[in-house]
């Protein structure tokens, strides 16, 4: 059996947990081949519609149809007939219990894979603090995502004028950063900001809550779930989002529809 990735991202938005994972994954072959075997499956993942192999797919439905469904109501409504053409796989899967609660019961929810092995907390924060050349006597809120309004860049900017005691480290995603210095980005910061106006939690939050980062409520919506005041990472294991438990999930998931294939 062969496992093909087909990702036709077209929101700009949307592929902060799917797509941003299997880009990180090393040896994953993407693409379509012409002609699949008949135990191979495709992960399609797109907000265009209908996948290519409906009856060996496994559609991964896109996580910001809820958002944008609830914000534009009917002029959503293109939108919403090219999901309902995605419906038409066999099988279905979103990244958070939020999103699925907006298609069919049948959907599978399945974390996304954190390495919890690059994203853990610093043995020095000072010292991290020090490699990026920022004050280690100060708290440094750490913000990152692209410039777009629902990622709430200018409720950033307006928390950080109001508490000049915190050093803002930003990450665009218009100027983005290997994995490992972003990890260290995070093993510097005292706090990420919760800015965002969409209320699943994306790959970025979890990278953060696997470094141990609490939550700084600057303006954004209420999320998906509370995390505790401390020890944010043990919520990673709890929910099955570490690397090796979501892995684990995702091959028993394709196991289960491939059998279904014979």
């Amino acid at each position: 059996m062969k496992i093909f990735l087909n990702p036709e991202v077209m929101s700009g938005l949307g592929e902060d947990t799917f797509w941003t994972w299997f880009q990180r994954e090393s040896g994953a072959e993407v693409g379509v081949p012409r002609h699949i075997g008949s135990n191979d499956i495709v992960l399609h993942y797109s907000t265009m519609g209908k996948p290519s192999f409906p009856n060996q797919t496994i559609n991964l439905l896109w996580e910001l149809y809820p958002e944008m469904s609830l914000r534009l109501g009917k002029k959503f409504g293109s939108k919403n007939r090219r999901i309902g053409k995605s419906l038409v796989s066999k099988w279905h899967a979103v990244a958070t219990p939020y999103s699925r609660a907006f298609y069919p019961v049948s959907t599978k929810v399945l974390p996304i894979a954190v390495n919890s092995d690059m994203f853990k907390p610093a043995e020095s924060k000072s010292a991290a603090k020090k490699m990026l050349g920022l004050d280690p006597n100060r708290p440094v809120a750490f913000w990152s995502g692209a410039n777009h309004v629902m990622k709430g860049p200018d409720l950033r900017d307006s928390w950080l004028e109001s508490n000049p005691v915190w050093q803002g480290l930003i990450i665009s995603k218009e100027k983005p950063i290997g994995q490992e210095e972003l990890a260290l980005h995070m093993q510097a910061s005292d706090g990420f900001l919760n800015t965002s106006r969409l209320i699943p939690y994306f790959m970025v939050d979890w990278e953060c809550i696997a470094a141990d980062l609490p939550m700084i409520e600057a303006g954004g919506v209420e999320r998906e779930f509370l995390l505790p005041n401390s020890n944010t990472r043990s919520v990673l294991f709890e929910k099955n989002w570490d690397r090796k438990s979501a892995i684990d999930l995702w091959l028993k998931f394709i196991d289960e529809c491939s059998q279904t294939l014979k």
